[in-house]
């Protein structure tokens, strides 16, 4: 029984130690924003971000699903090809590399030509909600809202 109850405390006194030591993660803008190429019907966009983590631990953020917009417009849904890990005590560039499918992008070829009549550039926005892990143990949702405007015509010359 007293065992139990000492493991009991333990645990109760490592979450709450564990929630005090964590500082927030802050993502310090986007630095760069590339459309790849076409392949098996799915288009890779690589968005690089810059991250400070503060934290003595690594972060590692879990595959999950953006909501992708052209000019405030939804053009559907894109994936994280795979999962994130931030180092700890850095600030640094991170490539978020996410796969859309292109048949959903091609449905907005109208918000796309429109901007493409009276704009130099085109605002893209990836917006979701992260699950970053800590050690396989804690973790935790964040929103994800990211905007960029990027030249219309290396935006066109991938379709």
């Amino acid at each position: 029984m007293k065992l139990i109850k000492y493991t009991l405390l333990f645990l109760i006194s490592l979450t709450i130690t564990s929630c005090t030591f964590y500082k927030d993660v802050e993502m310090k803008g986007v630095q760069d924003f590339k459309i790849g190429e076409l392949k098996d019907g799915k288009v890779e966009v690589t968005i690089a971000v810059k991250i400070n983590n503060p934290n003595r631990y690594k972060i590692k953020i879990k595959k999950t699903d953006f909501d992708l917009f052209v000019e405030g417009k939804s053009i559907g849904q894109a994936k994280m090809k795979e999962d994130l890990t931030i180092e700890k005590k850095i600030e640094q560039n991170y490539d978020l590399v996410v796969q859309a499918d292109y048949d959903e992008i091609k449905k907005s070829a109208g918000t796309i030509l429109t901007a493409a009549l009276f704009q130099k550039t085109i605002n893209v926005q990836v917006k979701g909600k992260v699950r970053a892990v800590v050690r396989g143990i804690f973790s935790k949702k964040m929103e994800v809202d990211v905007k960029k405007d990027i030249l219309l015509k290396d935006f066109m010359g991938k379709f």
